[in-house]
């Protein structure tokens, strides 16, 4: 399954991320007392450390979008077979928020095979040979 998520929900969950990390940050060249939304989000981001950002930004719209993709699938997926994979790894959160691209990642689970007997199991046989014990022991 592949996974599509807006530019505009990827720059929402990137901002409660950064306002939720940023809470005990301090940032050079701004007093304490200031208020955190008054310092530029670039200035943040780096006191916090952009891959500790960009991690906790990845895994929080994967597990926010992760189960309403896996509803198409549900009735077939086998339980706990589902492995997540980033599209461009290349690229980050931040960057893709940034050129107004949408953020993708694919899911892909083990689905159980729909399996039709032609014909129906319960008209079907089975014919063994008996085997001729002193042609065998002889």
């Amino acid at each position: 399954l592949d996974v599509t998520i807006p530019t505009k929900t990827c720059r929402k969950t990137l901002n409660s991320v950064v306002k939720k990390l940023g809470e005990n940050v301090t940032v050079p060249g701004f007093r304490k007392t200031i208020k955190k939304s008054q310092i530029p989000q670039d200035l943040i981001i780096g006191a916090i450390g952009r891959n500790v950002v960009e991690q906790t930004a990845i895994e929080q719209l994967i597990q926010k979008t992760v189960w309403d993709a896996l509803d198409e699938v549900k009735d077939q997926a086998l339980p706990k077979s589902e492995q997540i994979r980033l599209h461009d790894k290349a690229r980050s959160v931040v960057d893709h928020i940034k050129s107004e691209e949408e953020f993708k990642y694919m899911v892909t689970v083990e689905v159980i095979p729909d399996v039709k007997w032609e014909p129906h199991y319960s008209q079907l046989s089975v014919q063994m040979p008996i085997a001729d014990p002193e042609k065998h022991f002889a």
